[in-house]
């Protein structure tokens, strides 16, 4: 056989490199990676429907990542991919990520037609995709909120048209919460906990999700925090069984009678009940909103003159935005922290099934504590625990029973064969105790976040 010359080997490998090359790389679609959730999402509903560049600069200080960007605040004398475009460009200004609402493009009437029998809508939408899909600061496309089952497999239809053409970003879709009549989830059952389950489970069988997302507000004058804690266990067992992340939409307002606006503690509370579950992405309702109290800022309204929608516009800051900032950062850290880890299990006892922790609660007779306990770990073994205080100093008034206030004598003993270590806050940094038992002064509303440490030096 005769040997090949330098020249010829040459041009061999440069055809092999280049074929390489065309089989990693779809010319047709700029960007084929796949969505992933990156830093744990703290965002918001409900905000000015045009950003400015006082709205953006105000939510990166305020500790909020991911940037609404309404559909509502484009201006008459430029196209939706301009307007589109210009926003996320000042959302990149500050390094954050934007979710992009696309308005209506599914009915929520059952077997109503949707975009895609429309060619000039289709295109339209096409076109938008098209324009903003390489945007650095592009997160997510937000479909719908609270959808009806009736309507999964139009939402599915619209999903993967737009995936097709863009299959680098979230398309987000927030369920319905647990206390949802029958009538607005679209399904029967004969207990309201089944009803649900039969809901949520058909949305990811039919619309097969990214991200799971539901919203639950927590502090009315009627409203039973069990059922809060039975929504955020269903959604903790899905995320898990179909290896996504959730994450929860919150209260930070009040809009109707039998609505409270929450503390700055009822905040925290809300925060680290999900972070206990194994959320990885916190929403508040709302961030700032006509007919809504309490929120972020105190909104501005513009009616237009002639038709068109009403425009509502950023302002100063409340007192809960400054709360929340705190809240913000507290779950951005100890979300990332516990990313790495598997949710494997959460109780409200100190009396949990593993063999690593021990916890024994020391209490005065005065003093009405609970405890809210989330263990993280590899899938076999628990390596992580988030102790959540569930007092939150809050009294609603004329015929609700007063939750004490915490005298800070009561407290968790936690005890392990390894040594422990807590995470610091604000050091941003685990700080071992070299030593295999801890006292845990939690605050209410307060948690602390331990691991099994590496380090023992006695």
């Amino acid at each position: 056989m005769k040997k090949l010359t330098k020249h010829q080997l040459f041009l061999v490998f440069l055809v092999f490199f280049l074929l390489v090359i065309i089989s990693l790389f779809d010319f047709n679609k700029e960007n084929k990676r796949a969505w992933g959730l990156g830093e744990p999402i703290v965002s918001y509903w409900a905000g000015p429907t045009r950003l400015t560049e006082n709205d953006v600069s105000q939510m990166k200080n305020g500790g909020f990542n991911l940037i609404w960007i309404s559909r509502k605040g484009k201006k008459s004398n430029e196209t939706l991919g301009e307007y589109y475009s210009h926003q996320l460009d000042l959302v990149k200004k500050y390094d954050l990520r934007a979710i992009v609402s696309l308005g209506r493009l599914v009915s929520r009437k059952k077997d109503a037609s949707i975009v895609l029998d429309n060619k000039v809508k289709r295109d339209e939408l096409t076109n938008i995709i098209r324009t903003i899909r390489n945007h650095k600061s592009l997160y997510a496309y937000h479909l719908i909120d609270e959808p009806n089952a009736h309507i999964f497999t139009n939402l599915k239809l619209v999903k993967d048209f737009i995936l097709n053409i863009d299959p680098s970003h979230l398309i987000y879709v927030n369920l319905y919460p647990n206390y949802a009549k029958s009538k607005q989830l679209g399904v029967v059952g004969n207990t309201a906990e089944e009803r649900y389950n039969n809901y949520s489970s058909q949305f990811v069988r039919v619309f097969n999700p990214q991200l799971l997302s539901f919203d639950y507000y927590a502090f009315g004058m009627k409203r039973k925090k069990n059922t809060y804690f039975k929504n955020l266990s269903a959604m903790r067992e899905l995320a898990k069984q179909n290896k996504i992340p959730f994450m929860v939409i919150l209260q930070a307002s009040s809009w109707t009678v039998n609505k409270h606006i929450p503390t700055g503690e009822e905040l925290s509370w809300q925060m680290f009940t999900s972070l206990a579950y194994g959320a990885q992405g916190i929403s508040w309702y709302v961030y700032g909103y006509a007919g809504h109290d309490g929120g972020m800022v105190y909104p501005r309204v513009v009616m237009p003159k002639r038709g068109g929608a009403r425009q509502v516009l950023g302002g100063k800051p409340t007192s809960l935005y400054y709360y929340a900032r705190e809240v913000n950062v507290k779950f951005k850290l100890l979300a990332s922290e516990l990313s790495k880890f598997e949710s494997m299990g959460v109780y409200f006892s100190e009396k949990i099934p593993t063999k690593n922790f021990k916890f024994k609660h020391i209490s005065s007779s005065l003093n009405n504590n609970k405890y809210l306990i989330g263990l993280f770990g590899n899938g076999i073994e628990v390596s992580h625990a988030l102790v959540v205080n569930l007092n939150t100093r809050t009294y609603y008034g004329r015929g609700f029973q007063a939750e004490v206030r915490s005298n800070y004598t009561d407290g968790l003993n936690v005890m392990s064969k390894n040594c422990l270590a807590t995470y610091s806050v604000e050091d941003k940094k685990w700080i071992d105790a070299n030593k295999s038992e801890l006292f845990l002064q939690v605050n209410p509303s307060d948690g602390v976040l331990i691991r099994l440490s590496k380090k023992c030096n006695y």
